[in-house]
């Protein structure tokens, strides 16, 4: 599972009872109830997932059009560590 990344959601509108939000990179979008941000980190679960899928270790195996946004590579993940 792989969150809207950050600097992909913008703000499209707020009210007191919340933010709705867009992510550019799936063109999904969401509410925030009660909260006027997104963070990744923060509250990244309540926005549900940018992508749900399986792992893959083959960059041949992402689209870069519609994952790039979201995608990372294991190294860049954390998904693979090496240990010497």
């Amino acid at each position: 599972m792989l969150p809207h990344p950050e600097r992909m959601v913008i703000a499209i509108g707020r009210d007191l009872k919340g933010t709705d939000f867009l992510c550019l990179c799936c063109r999904k979008e969401f509410r925030l109830p009660k909260m006027a941000f997104y963070e990744e980190t923060t509250n990244s679960m309540l926005a549900g997932w940018c992508y749900m899928g399986t792992h893959t270790t083959s960059v041949d195996d992402i689209d870069w059009q519609i994952d790039g946004g979201a995608a990372k590579t294991c190294e860049d993940a954390g998904c693979v560590e090496f240990y010497v």
